[in-house]
């Protein structure tokens, strides 16, 4: 997730300034999952939860990190869904 965000930061700044200035900024939205939020007993894979938080942590600093650069972070956080 961190190389390919970086990968693309020259892209996303080339966005910013090739946008009309009402228009919304370059953004990284990141796909992580409910698990990152699991603090119980019953967790299914405690490695795919603390993958999960480390992306969602990480997807947090890069706000912190692009905000001079008017890049946004946006973590999508999915749980599960049943479905037929």
């Amino acid at each position: 997730m961190y190389n390919v965000t970086v990968a693309f930061l020259d892209l996303l700044a080339a966005g910013n300034t090739q946008r009309s200035q009402d228009g919304p900024t370059s953004q990284v939205i990141t796909v992580s999952s409910v698990a990152a939020f699991r603090r119980d007993e019953k967790q299914f894979s405690l490695p795919y939860a603390l993958s999960k938080s480390a992306v969602l942590h990480l997807a947090k600093s890069f706000v912190g990190i692009f905000k001079d650069f008017k890049i946004r972070s946006n973590v999508i956080a999915p749980g599960l869904y049943p479905s037929g």
